[in-house]
């Protein structure tokens, strides 16, 4: 479905250009707050879920 997803995309160049500047932010925060094991294709949901909030999530019941 992810694959899907990003196929969509394919001609509407706006678009393809506003996720690759959202997968750049990505990197960037999950640099310090999460990892960066994830392809630049992967769906942006399972970015955040899977490689940002789970990190977030753990830390913040560290901090508890």
């Amino acid at each position: 479905m992810a694959e899907q997803a990003y196929k969509n995309i394919e001609g509407c160049e706006p678009l393809k250009e506003e996720r690759n500047d959202a997968i750049v932010m990505l990197r960037q925060v999950c640099e310090d707050w999460g990892d960066n094991d994830w392809a630049d294709n992967l769906h942006l949901a399972d970015i955040i879920e899977k490689h940002l909030w789970r990190h977030l999530e753990a830390r913040a019941v560290m901090a508890d």
